[in-house]
Parts: C-alpha cells; sequence; structure tokens
C-alpha cells in the first residue's frame, strides 16, 4: 500500500484479494543451498520447496543440462514476481531469461573469438565470479586462468577449494590438500560443473578473456578489491 492510501481503499483491496508485484533481486555467487534460502525468503514457499525445485529434473528442456550445472543458470538480476508465484514458475522464468541473454551474448561474439564453450564459459564464470570484486578486472582474471589452462598447468583457483570444503573463508594450508573432485589444485582443468550462479559480466569475460601473459596473482594492499 501506498502511504497515502485511504481506508476505503486498503479495505477494498484486500477484500478483493488483489496484490500488486514484488521487486526480487537474485543475488550473484550463490550456491543452491544459499539460492533456495534467498528464495524462501522472498516468496510464500519455504526454502526447502525451492532446494527441490533446483533439484528437479523435468524441470529443465535441455537433456544435456546435468543437475549440477543447472543452479548456475539462475541469472542474477532483478525480476518481478506475485508473492505466491509457485517455486517452479518462479525457477524457470529465471532460467529462460538466463537462456535467452547467454544465447544473445554468445552468438554477439564470432567464432574464431570464442576462448571455449559456453558450457565451460560457465563454469570459468564461476570461479571469476568469486575471485573477481570488480567487473572491470573479470576479463583479466578470466585471462589468468585461461594461460594456465592452455600451458596444462592446474588452475590452483582458490574458489574451487572454497567450494570443495563447503566455506568461503581464508584458507589454509590443509584445505589445498583435501580431496574433492572441485579440487583444482588436485584435478587438472575446469571443474566437473560451475560453483555458483556467475553474472553475464563473468560469463562475457570467459567467453573474451583478455590477452596477456599473466600466471599468477595476488591481492592489493589496502582492500581495494583489485589483483
Amino acid at each position: 500500500f501506498e502511504d497515502a492510501s485511504t481506508y476505503q481503499h486498503v479495505l477494498s483491496k484486500i477484500g478483493r484479494g488483489l496484490q500488486d508485484p514484488v521487486r526480487f533481486t537474485l543475488r550473484k555467487g550463490q550456491t543452491p543451498a544459499r539460492l533456495a534460502a534467498q528464495m524462501g525468503w522472498a516468496f510464500q514457499a519455504d526454502s526447502a520447496a525451492f532446494a527441490s525445485v533446483l533439484h528437479d529434473s523435468t524441470l529443465h528442456e535441455d537433456p544435456d543440462i546435468a543437475l549440477p550445472t543447472f543452479f548456475s543458470r539462475m541469472l542474477p538480476d532483478t525480476y518481478e514476481f506475485y508473492w505466491d508465484t509457485e517455486p517452479k514458475e518462479v525457477i524457470s522464468r529465471i532460467q529462460k531469461v538466463f537462456d535467452q541473454k547467454t544465447r544473445e551474448l554468445y552468438q554477439s561474439i564470432p567464432d574464431d573469438k570464442r576462448a571455449m564453450s559456453l558450457e565451460d564459459a560457465i563454469k570459468m564464470a564461476s570461479i571469476v565470479e568469486w575471485e573477481a570484486a570488480k567487473d572491470d578486472e573479470k576479463p583479466r582474471i578470466a585471462g589468468l586462468y585461461y594461460n594456465r589452462l592452455r600451458r596444462g598447468m592446474r588452475l590452483q583457483a582458490d574458489p574451487t577449494v572454497n567450494y570443495a570444503i563447503g566455506e568461503r573463508r581464508r584458507l589454509f594450508y590443509e584445505d589445498y590438500r583435501v580431496r574433492h573432485p572441485f579440487n583444482t589444485y588436485r584435478i587438472k582443468g575446469l571443474p566437473p560443473a560451475p560453483i555458483n550462479n556467475p553474472a553475464l559480466s563473468s560469463i562475457k569475460a570467459a567467453l573474451l578473456p583478455e590477452e596477456h601473459d599473466y600466471l599468477y596473482m595476488v591481492a592489493e594492499p589496502g582492500a581495494t578489491g583489485y589483483h
């Protein structure tokens, strides 16, 4: 209700069961559990209902999309929904926006300019999403990891270790030794699936990484957010 609503307007709206759409902002870099929790807070259904839909293999139409990859297609953006929209409809609409925008992005890049397939770019983008605090540095960080891949080096990406141990925190030496299929300090190549839902800017950076010779990076002192 707006501040200046009259009693008659309020009672009439309630009596007729009318509702206005609410704006829902889906945050980037979320894991499935955090995605479900955020959606459960914003809608009538609880987080368990959204978690169930995120693991529903009948929801998405593309049989080539594996379930561990599905949640990464929840494109960070602001959407309008009714508060009581069913979880399946919420997730389906968000995924359709992802499909449309990533298809447009992918097709806008010439074949000979794309660094990798869209599926691999989403995996790379999810790493860049947790690594880069600044959008303008994303292509540079993607280029660094791309250089490692081309040289046959391990990615050694800290975000994959954070995902493997289930916490986003400062890492210790023993964390890098954890046996997990996503730990890129132990496995070669990209992880088996994305580790979060990356923003479109991260996907673009993975498809069009900056060309340079960097192989290593360290955070700048002073908490600038850059490397």
